[in-house]
């Protein structure tokens, strides 16, 4: 078959918020997620395994916190006790689990990551990224600069201590605020996950997520969003390398449903490759943690899906920090 070049900007992406404990802490903990977050461990190193042998380059925005190996790191990492986030919510904030946590990775695996973290530094194509340092929630009330900057400043010296420079950032659940973008930039992250299209996908606190906008999002996972991709500059600032569709897990009380979610995937995927547009696919590890296999099987589909559209359409992928 001819390969059709498609323009350089346009390329499969995808980025993976690595976060553990830290992203649930604010409503879960180890008793109710421990069996989930053990899977999502076992699970990164065949995600490295499936993305190095299919050819696709992969952003691993990994929490601060997880690139730490022992409890004398986080400690030292660590912003002082005046620049830690403020929220009106204090349940919100990472830091009040800093006392109970195990001394290292061996006997704590649910908060630290830094074995994992030298697996992705050393993996050839995977680029590890920032979901700031405690899972920094920039829509939140008592969200503020000076806490963020101390927060991503904790976060360069917590990839300083693996040799990395980053420079790429997920605003964690999305948050996505103009301050906080400039806010970054300022500390070398000039690349970010913007939004999806289309208003179920606007930045949001928490409170403004509603039950019709999950419903919205629920209903679009399943069935495909209308009309052809978005060119790649429609609206977008610099350095935005904006979602396109969080890849749903296959088990849980939707799985009778999940060939549907895999189709509307691929769709996307093939009207972007004939485009020559970007498609930006993302998850959590722990999203794969409850049924590996379901979700791994479901990968694969997916990464068939791309080899052929590259094999097609020179279709490239690049990680989120690759140019252009």
């Amino acid at each position: 078959m001819a390969v059709t070049a498609a323009p350089p900007e346009g390329a499969f992406r995808v980025s993976l918020d690595f976060e553990l404990l830290w992203g649930v802490c604010d409503h879960a903990d180890r008793d109710a997620w421990g069996a989930r977050l053990a899977g999502a461990r076992a699970t990164v190193p065949r995600l490295v395994e499936a993305f190095v042998g299919g050819g696709v380059r992969a952003t691993w925005a990994t929490v601060g916190l997880l690139f730490a190996g022992r409890r004398d790191e986080v400690e030292a990492w660590a912003p002082p006790e005046a620049l830690r986030p403020r929220y009106g919510d204090p349940r919100l904030s990472a830091y009040p689990l800093l006392p109970s946590l195990g001394p290292d990775e061996r006997r704590d695996p649910a908060v630290y990551g830094a074995s994992l973290v030298r697996l992705l530094a050393q993996a050839p194509g995977q680029e590890v990224g920032s979901h700031t340092f405690a899972h920094y929630y920039c829509l939140e009330p008592g969200a503020a600069p000076d806490s963020f900057a101390a927060d991503l400043s904790a976060a360069r010296t917590a990839a300083g201590g693996h040799g990395l420079a980053m420079r790429s950032l997920v605003l964690p659940r999305n948050q996505c605020a103009p301050w906080a973008i400039e806010v970054a930039r300022a500390h070398g992250l000039d690349r970010y996950r913007g939004p999806a299209p289309g208003w179920a996908d606007r930045p949001a606190a928490r409170a403004g997520q509603t039950p019709l906008r999950r419903a919205a999002r629920l209903l679009d996972a399943h069935l495909g969003r209308r009309g052809p991709p978005p060119p790649p500059d429609a609206g977008r600032a610099a350095g935005d390398r904006p979602a396109s569709r969080f890849l749903r897990p296959a088990d849980g009380p939707l799985r009778r449903l999940h060939g549907l979610h895999l189709a509307a995937i691929r769709r996307e995927m093939a009207a972007a490759a004939r485009a020559g547009r970007d498609y930006h696919l993302w998850w959590h590890p722990h999203n794969f943690g409850a049924d590996p296999e379901a979700n791994m099987a479901a990968l694969g589909a997916i990464l068939s899906t791309y080899a052929a559209l590259r094999d097609a359409h020179g279709w490239p992928s690049r990680a989120m920090g690759d140019d252009p």
